[in-house]
């Protein structure tokens, strides 16, 4: 099995690492999350290197599950990787500020935060390297309209001023 694969697992297990950890530990693992992919994805970048990888193998209507990597689903990946590294990294102090405006727990709310976040952005790079429809359908478009659709808008009517809103409006 490709490399890749691995690097593009770890931000996947790090979403659910994120809910037990207190807001810095979680958001300095979050940022790291996405770096160590970006500098694996720039390797690939620069190499030229390309590949198709299968992940599972269905019977005659599905077929197979496979992810690519040419040159530009890593160049969307690099950037996906460091806008996420940044913006994960760089949201904490205004997630304090309004958490603690609005007096809300502050580990709690920031865990549901950093969760979602997470699940986005590994669903963002997951996107970019799925190799078919199906693929693209239950892992990463399931995965990306999750946070959005269903649990966040879910959490907005129960409570809409709770970080989930922040993570959904961003105002």
């Amino acid at each position: 099995m490709s490399m890749i694969i691995y690097f593009l697992l770890l931000p996947l297990i790090v979403t659910f690492i994120v809910l037990f950890l207190r807001p810095k530990a979680a958001t300095y693992l979050a940022a790291f999350s996405f770096i160590i992919p970006f500098f694996y994805i720039l390797h690939r970048l620069l190499a030229g290197i390309s590949e198709e990888f299968h992940i599972m193998y269905f019977s005659a209507p599905v077929g197979e599950i496979y992810m690519f990597s040419d040159a530009v689903s890593n160049a969307f990946g690099l950037a996906i990787c460091a806008v996420s590294a940044m913006a994960a990294f760089f949201s904490l102090p205004y997630m304090q500020s309004r958490l603690e405006e609005m007096k809300l727990d502050m580990d709690r709310e920031y865990r549901k935060y950093a969760f979602l976040y997470c699940l986005f952005a590994t669903s963002m790079l997951w996107l970019v390297y799925s190799g078919n429809l199906v693929f693209v359908y239950t892992f990463s478009w399931r995965l990306l309209l999750s946070p959005h659709s269903s649990l966040s808008s879910y959490m907005v009517m129960i409570r809409g001023d709770g970080p989930v809103f922040y993570f959904l409006y961003g105002c």
